[in-house]
């Protein structure tokens, strides 16, 4: 069945059902052992953050149901380093998505904290990230920390895989950073706007916002045009996918 916003409104209401179960084992070393809890109960958090602004235009609820779901990610990272027994799916180069989140939110120290817990596991990412995700994390990583090092390293590699075909839908972002990376306003605007004429392509089909809250609203856009914004690059959006209120 595909989702529209009425079916996202059901299933966010389904999901607040089983919120206060998750958070409770979320909270119990034994039954968070591996971080299982902790990941369904982010990804339930950030569904229904989104529903709740697609659905009923709420900004604080956007903002906080995502801060608390990227908090949950930060903090697996953090017991992943502490030795906890968390599954190493959880901190491969796959959780830049959520970076994504901190950036929309525009919470800064949030955006330092898991940009910082991202990458240097490469025995993890060899088992678990493909090409474009560990490129696409990477440089993200890099803009997010403004490391001009791991910029000038990944920037190539993901230019390099956003031209393949398979992944066309995709350049917006590769124009978006070499807009931030060379201070171009216009560069970086018709970055956004790519970004946003594509992101219904991959909407559908074998696209990978398929049947997600991100059908709606593209949160990818939102943190990338905040992105650019912290570095100066005041970018704008007329589209619905990228809300003028979610970049103030």
């Amino acid at each position: 069945m595909a989702l529209d916003k009425s079916r996202m409104k059901m299933i966010a209401q389904m999901q607040r059902e089983n919120e206060s179960y998750l958070k409770e084992g979320a909270g119990s070393p034994d039954r968070d052992r591996s971080g299982s809890v902790s990941n369904n109960l982010a990804h339930l958090l950030r569904f229904v953050g989104v529903a709740d602004y697609v659905v009923d235009g709420n900004v604080d609820s956007f903002k906080a149901n995502l801060v608390d779901s990227v908090t949950l990610i930060a903090r697996m990272f953090e017991r992943f380093e502490d030795g906890e027994p968390i599954d190493r799916s959880y901190v491969s180069m796959l959780a830049y998505t959520h970076l994504f989140d901190a950036l929309a939110v525009g919470n800064a120290d949030l955006t330092q904290r898991l940009a910082n817990l991202l990458g240097g596991r490469s025995e993890i990412e060899a088992e678990f990230d493909h090409r474009f995700d560990l490129c696409f994390g990477y440089v993200l990583k890099a803009f997010a920390v403004q490391d001009d090092g791991l910029v000038s390293e990944w920037l190539p590699k993901f230019r390099t895989v956003c031209n393949e075909k398979d992944n066309a839908n995709f350049v917006g972002y590769m124009r978006m950073f070499d807009g931030i990376a060379a201070r171009s306003l216009e560069v970086a605007q018709d970055g956004l706007d790519e970004i946003t004429s594509k992101h219904k392509a991959e909407s559908r089909g074998s696209g990978i916002f398929r049947d997600s809250a991100d059908e709606f609203l593209c949160v990818w856009g939102i943190g990338m045009a905040r992105l650019a914004r912290l570095r100066g690059l005041s970018v704008g959006s007329n589209s619905p996918l990228v809300p003028a209120e979610l970049l103030e």
